[in-house]
């Protein structure tokens, strides 16, 4: 499934049938891995979660894994001081 055409709205559709129990539920275990080297995020939509495990993990190699360029130019858009590689399949 690819969300390009929901990109742009995602976090406010997110939130309109969620609230916040998918962020709580992003973010309730990040105790678990704080200090971690290397970090896997597969399907990260526009960057919540990394958000915060670059804050809780500073200097971590994050390989981020995202089908839908749309959701990760709304990542990449946040932060221009971040180097990305992309690759396509």
């Amino acid at each position: 499934m690819n969300f390009d055409r929901v990109a742009k709205i995602y976090t406010i559709l997110e939130k309109v049938v969620f609230g916040n129990q998918l962020q709580w539920a992003r973010t309730c275990q990040l105790d678990k891995i704080r200090g971690r080297q290397r970090i896997l995020l597969i399907g990260e939509g526009r960057g919540r979660l990394f958000t915060e495990l670059i804050k809780t993990n500073r200097g971590a190699i994050i390989t981020l894994v995202e089908s839908s360029e749309a959701m990760l130019s709304e990542i990449k858009n946040q932060y221009l001081h971040i180097i990305f590689l992309i690759t396509t399949s």
